[in-house]
């Protein structure tokens, strides 16, 4: 993992682990109810947007206005999470209002620099 901020990082205990290929299947649930999944992703975006302001980025306010839509189409159609009914759904909703927090929360930090706050 990229160990930037933002995005999850691995640190290992000691320098002489060792891995190993797991045989079978793992279930891996991201997420335990719908309350953690959005404060993880409330917690992320606020990450994000402290990364994009330390590299200097600057986003279109702009960027807001069609980025839910097109989120939720790419990870509900296209991503097929429509094979997923109901939590597909849920899913692909919420990957698209992240996004939206993300840049919702930048022009928040630039409107607040701008009157002094």
């Amino acid at each position: 993992m990229s160990g930037k901020l933002g995005h999850d990082d691995v640190v290992f205990l000691s320098k002489d682990v060792r891995t190993k290929v797991l045989h079978g299947l793992v279930h891996h649930y991201s997420f335990v109810s719908m309350h953690q999944m959005l404060e993880k992703r409330n917690i992320a975006t606020d990450r994000q947007v402290t990364r994009a302001l330390e590299e200097g980025k600057n986003y279109s306010p702009w960027r807001m206005v069609g980025v839910f839509s097109m989120n939720l189409f790419k990870y509900f159609i296209l991503g097929r999470g429509f094979l997923y009914g109901w939590w597909g759904f849920i899913n692909a909703v919420n990957l698209g209002y992240m996004r939206f927090l993300k840049f919702s929360k930048f022009y928040e930090h630039e409107q607040m620099k701008k009157h002094g706050y």
